[in-house]
């Protein structure tokens, strides 16, 4: 297994390279690209082809890594540029690399821990497939840049293995740094309780309404009589809420983690038919051949293609999955867009989950059509990305 995820990374890698190198040749540079080009000091001495996976996003992680938060930077949560400054000054080397190793060996990790998960649920034989619809997803080279999508996917995936196998204080801690790694670290809060009041239940009694009647009952008795399994849930909310209380000391406003999305137009709650609404009238009201038309039906193809698999998944995987990658994908459809939303799914092992078993009997020409599909817009995004310009 670990032979063939290692072959599987190495391969997955050079071809991203390759992809980057052509992009190069073929696409001109988009103003930010040549800005962050000439003006950052963290890609001196590194050739192209490593310092562009610290482009957008990334050179506001890499900032606040060196000097911590400047304003409007609070939306990036702490755990990733905090990780990125203790790497590097231990081992004395450049922020770039440092960010580099983290997000490139979180997603080794996260893999193995993928695995061990397949295997508490019966399901190991899916992990090969798995780590081709992974490794081929059309966001899957976000996991290589200078973002927290590895950093998260390992901490949410390590949370869901050793919740399966009852240690919920591990689970919990995993759950607590994941939140401080990104908001959508608060759903797992809820996938916890589900696996705490589901013990040793196969993945179909998850489902039944009695059994989850009768578990709920049994929960909020052991809640409120203080059980220490239960109370170790609540490092999650904590986690968030000591960031706020950190920010408001360190710069006079919780709400400053809030408002500083006002830069991404993502500080207001609106409910989701809203912004579906939004989204069909620029698709079919205002069709152009302007990239920013056709980034708008990226987002919207991948909200459709998450809730196909969420709709296909119900019943078919445990309770407590449905419930982390349904809450994973309603909590940033609340900021009234659905930017940034081609990046959700790389964290959501029960979403791989869910597209492994729906392939796994498909015939071989559906496959071929499939990981073709998703190959031409992982070649599409990533061009893009390496140029400089927005993709999610």
């Amino acid at each position: 297994m670990v032979k063939k995820l290692i072959v599987f990374f190495i391969k997955w890698r050079l071809i991203l390279f390759l992809i980057v190198f052509l992009a190069a040749k073929l696409i001109p540079a988009s103003t930010l690209l040549r800005t962050f080009n000439a003006e950052s000091r963290f890609i001196e001495r590194f050739p192209y082809l490593l310092w562009v996976w610290g482009n957008y996003d990334g050179a506001f992680y890499l900032g606040i890594a060196e000097r911590g938060y400047f304003t409007y930077e609070h939306a990036f949560f702490p755990l990733y540029p905090l990780c990125i400054h203790i790497l590097s000054t231990l081992l004395s080397i450049p922020l770039l690399l440092s960010a580099q190793l983290i997000s490139n060996l979180s997603l080794l990790i996260a893999l193995f821990f993928l695995y061990k998960t397949l295997r508490v649920d019966n399901k190991e034989s899916l992990f090969e497939l798995m780590l081709f619809i992974i490794f081929i997803f059309p966001t899957s080279f976000y996991y290589a840049a200078v973002y927290n999508d590895s950093l998260f996917f390992l901490l949410a995936t390590a949370c869901i293995y050793f919740g399966r196998r009852n240690k919920w204080l591990t689970s919990s801690v995993l759950a607590a740094l994941a939140t401080l790694a990104r908001l959508n670290g608060l759903a797992l809060f809820f996938f916890l309780l589900l696996e705490y009041a589901y013990k040793g239940q196969t993945d179909l009694r998850t489902w039944d309404r009695q059994k989850l009647k009768a578990a709920y009952q049994s929960l909020f008795k052991k809640l409120f009589s203080g059980k220490l399994a239960l109370m170790t849930f609540f490092f999650i909310p904590a986690a968030f809420i000591g960031y706020l209380v950190y920010t408001h000391i360190a710069f006079g406003s919780w709400s400053m983690v809030f408002t500083s999305m006002k830069v991404w137009n993502q500080d207001r709650v609106i409910f989701p038919p809203q912004v579906v609404w939004r989204y069909l009238k620029i698709l079919f009201l205002f069709p152009s051949f302007h990239l920013n038309y056709f980034i708008a039906a990226f987002e919207f193809s991948n909200v459709l293609y998450y809730l196909f698999f969420l709709f296909y998944s119900f019943k078919k995987i445990r309770l407590s999955y449905w419930i982390f990658f349904a809450l994973s994908i309603l909590i940033p459809s609340l900021t009234g867009t659905f930017q940034g939303m081609p990046r959700y799914g790389l964290h959501l092992y029960p979403l791989f989950l869910s597209v492994t078993l729906f392939l796994r009997s498909r015939s071989k020409l559906f496959l071929a059509i499939y990981f073709l599909i998703s190959g031409l817009f992982l070649l599409m995004a990533l061009s893009l990305f390496s140029r400089g310009y927005f993709v999610a």
